[in-house]
């Protein structure tokens, strides 16, 4: 028996879901990649974990499905701190000098939906960013180069790394890009030789741009919404946002025991940020929360959003749905209605599952009325609707392949994905 493991941790309108049993050590980084359907994710996990929802061979990196974690590949020698997506690829970026048996993917690979594949010449330092824009993959880090000028930050046109200007003195820790400029934050300064782009700057194809007066220390995540700088880091304010004329604070700065945001993500006026043994706090335009419903403080690495689904990893235990070091939340102000928390939180149960056409599918109670039933194809086409009394469908007549199965009953909507063989 299978079971969509989206655990249900609290009952408010934020709510905080387990995927699966978890990673078995850090998660520095996790990117949503679409939905299947509503509800059902993909989502790809990097970091310092050698097992994935119990598959031993999910070495720092990992795939989640909307029902369980799968490996990338034959995986990686060493910890992942980037991933990206472009044109059907997989970038990570990291400490590993090898990508599925490739030893000169060192600190950056890709991986095609096969195999591994290596940038060109290796770069020779930690991989801690990745941006893709077009054809051109931007990656920041500690690796420099024997003529100074790809130091730290690099461009990947298809064919060899290029330098943007002199490159820049000291680690970089995020780059994300927007209207053709590139945002590179860390731990640098005088950028371009630049005496006010200190931890943060603008490159605009041709030289690097001081934005402000810069930060007063290190910048560890960067985004732009709405014409506007959001970022987030270990500088005095934590967050700030540049208006184009300063920067500034988003009310008072968040309380953090230790004084660090580790990344953030944003969404209309809706900013969450990950802090180093704090977990997660948001700023809802007004003032800050502090959304950690588990039990204790424990430190969040990384963040981020996927439509009214903020997705979370780290160091920590989710309970007492029981997830480790990656957590998903739901929340109503990310898109502006309410969401009932139970719509999403139920579990379907599907039997056998992968099926060569006769299933069963229970939720909750197993003594149903009459309900409702949709069946999609991984379009999001309803194949099937129809209003039932059993709890059994016969798909036989169906080809081999992946199907949603969604059951409305007394006013809670149920979901869960079908493997059809």
């Amino acid at each position: 028996m299978m079971v969509i493991p989206l655990t249900n941790i609290t009952s408010t309108a934020q709510s905080w879901y387990a995927l699966g049993p978890g990673l078995n050590d850090l998660v520095y980084c996790i990117e949503p990649h679409g939905a299947d359907a509503p509800g059902l994710y993909d989502v790809y996990a990097g970091g310092k974990f050698t097992n994935a929802g119990g598959d031993d061979d999910a070495d720092y990196i990992a795939w989640w499905d909307g029902i369980n974690w799968h490996a990338v590949g034959p995986g990686l020698n060493n910890e992942v701190y980037a991933i990206a997506f472009a044109d059907g690829k997989v970038y990570a970026g990291g400490a590993f000098t090898d990508a599925g048996g490739d030893p000169n993917a060192d600190y950056i690979a890709y991986w095609d939906g096969i195999k591994w594949n290596a940038l060109g010449g290796p770069l020779n330092g930690f991989v801690h960013t990745i941006a893709v824009d077009g054809n051109l993959v931007y990656a920041g880090g500690k690796f420099d180069s024997e003529d100074g000028y790809t130091d730290h930050i690099a461009q990947w046109d298809g064919e060899k790394w290029n330098s943007l200007g002199n490159g820049l003195n000291y680690d970089v820790n995020v780059i994300t890009i927007h209207n053709e400029n590139v945002y590179a934050g860390g731990w640098f300064f005088n950028a371009g030789g630049n005496e006010n782009a200190d931890f943060i700057a603008r490159w605009d194809g041709q030289e690097w741009k001081a934005i402000g007066s810069g930060l007063d220390n290190g910048v560890t995540s960067i985004k732009v919404n709405d014409n506007k700088i959001y970022a987030g880091g270990v500088f005095s304010q934590l967050v700030a946002r540049w208006n184009g004329v300063e920067w500034k604070s988003l009310g008072q700065s968040p309380e953090t025991f230790l004084g660090e945001i580790t990344d953030i993500a944003i969404s209309g006026q809706v900013l969450y940020a990950a802090a180093y043994q704090d977990g997660v706090l948001k700023w809802d335009g007004h003032e800050w929360v502090n959304m950690n419903n588990w039990p204790f403080l424990e430190p969040a690495w990384t963040i981020a959003i996927q439509d009214q689904n903020v997705f979370v990893g780290g160091d920590f235990f989710l309970g007492p749905g029981g997830t480790f070091n990656v957590a998903q939340l739901t929340d109503e102000e990310l898109i502006g209605t309410s969401v009932d928390p139970e719509v999403n939180a139920l579990v379907l149960e599907i039997y056998p599952n992968p099926t060569t056409g006769q299933f069963s599918f229970i939720h909750g109670d197993e003594k149903w009325s009459a309900h409702q039933i949709e069946l999609m194809d991984i379009t999001g086409q309803v194949l099937m609707s129809r209003i039932v009394e059993e709890n059994e469908l016969n798909i036989a007549h169906l080809p081999a392949g992946l199907y949603f199965l969604k059951v409305l009953h007394e006013g809670t909507i149920s979901m869960a994905k079908i493997a059809k063989q």
